[in-house]
């Protein structure tokens, strides 16, 4: 896919044949990060309700909203009040997507066992997702979040890199040639040099050691 948006990606859905040993450290990597999930998920939710125990939490939701009943702001100085005390509030009980990327950077270097089968760039695709289930429930309304199991989860999320453009296609060298210019330059790898798509756990390379920009990001399943 071509695109010049920044933030587009694509998501790549793949059957995988395994051997058996190459199905059991996937097996086991499904697991380490379904661990990774659960004790996110515990610290944030112990973090939630130690917030919503103080007077403070308390006093900072009677403050006005700068709302009516339809939703339109009224009150923009009130709002902005109301909303600056809030966000000092989750700083403080580390309810950020940044505290959140943080300790499950933690508990993965803390384990005797699961930095073996999770690279840190996968351990922070999935604190950004357990992030999203607290913003959804802090910010829209939604449902408190649950424990996750972790010998349940079946989805482990990988990043995709990109080592440069291929050899110009045959459609750009027409158009280049047609305006009288050259076709943008490209990059072929090496021959026997390694793919940079291969998966991070694989290859023991992590995101922060790779100089490659991340296009997008690949949900692996087992059968």
């Amino acid at each position: 896919m071509t695109t010049r948006e920044p933030d587009a990606f694509s998501v790549l859905r793949l059957r995988l044949v395994l051997d058996e040993n190459t199905r059991r450290r996937l097996d086991a990597a499904m697991a380490a990060v379904g661990h990774l999930e659960r004790g996110l998920t515990q610290w944030s939710l112990s973090n939630l309700e130690a917030m919503r125990r103080t007077s403070r939490w308390r006093e900072t939701c009677a403050m006005p909203a700068g709302l009516s009943t339809t939703g339109s702001v009224t009150g923009q100085g009130a709002r902005k009040v109301r909303n600056a005390a809030l966000i000092e509030l989750r700083r403080e009980f580390h309810l950020t997507e940044y505290d959140f990327k943080a300790q499950i950077l933690e508990l993965r270097r803390d384990s005797k066992w699961i930095c073996d089968h999770v690279p840190s760039s996968s351990a922070l695709v999935h604190a950004a997702q357990v992030w999203e289930s607290f913003a959804a429930h802090l910010f829209h309304g939604a449902g408190r979040p649950k424990v996750p199991r972790p010998w349940s989860n079946r989805v482990l999320q990988g990043c995709v890199r990109d080592a440069g453009r291929g050899a110009p296609t045959n459609e750009e060298t027409v158009k280049a040639e047609a305006a009288a210019k050259l076709p943008p330059p490209g990059h072929v790898r090496p021959a026997g040099a390694a793919s940079p798509c291969a998966a991070p756990w694989r290859t023991g390379t992590s995101r922060s050691s790779c100089t490659h920009r991340t296009i997008g990001a690949a949900v692996w399943k087992s059968r």
